[in-house]
């Protein structure tokens, strides 16, 4: 979804500048671009849709840490990896509340054979057994 908001964005200001550095363009159109990448959601979304992309990476580094330590765990290293799985939980929460992105069924549907390939990988990997 980042990549395709990043194209949309991209081209909205293109043309926005495009528009501005032509003298003979017409004022409703560069009033209409400037409406619709200031005035709209157009940049608040984006910028969250950015924001919790980084924080999803985060996230993913955190639970990955902990599945990679869970194989050298002793008790007192449970307790600590408790405390960070924790962590990670109250993160995703947190992005997931402020970001208020709702995933597109589309992209979903596409990606989701690639993302499984991925996960499936990282389970073999980190050594983690799952059900099938």
């Amino acid at each position: 979804m980042a990549k395709r908001e990043r194209v949309i964005l991209g081209t909205f200001l293109l043309l926005f500048l495009l528009a501005i550095l032509f003298r003979n363009t017409e004022l409703e159109l560069i009033s209409i671009l400037a409406q619709t990448l200031f005035a709209s959601t157009l940049i608040s979304a984006y910028l969250r849709l950015e924001v919790l992309h980084s924080k999803n990476k985060s996230i993913y580094n955190c639970l990955y840490d902990i599945f990679l330590f869970h194989s050298q765990s002793t008790s007192e290293n449970d307790e600590k990896l408790s405390a960070k799985l924790l962590d990670c939980f109250v993160k995703y929460e947190s992005a997931k509340a402020y970001s208020g992105v709702k995933q597109d069924s589309k992209v979903f549907l596409k990606i989701n054979p690639q993302v499984t390939q991925e996960w499936e990988e990282i389970k073999r990997s980190l050594n983690i057994e799952g059900e099938k």
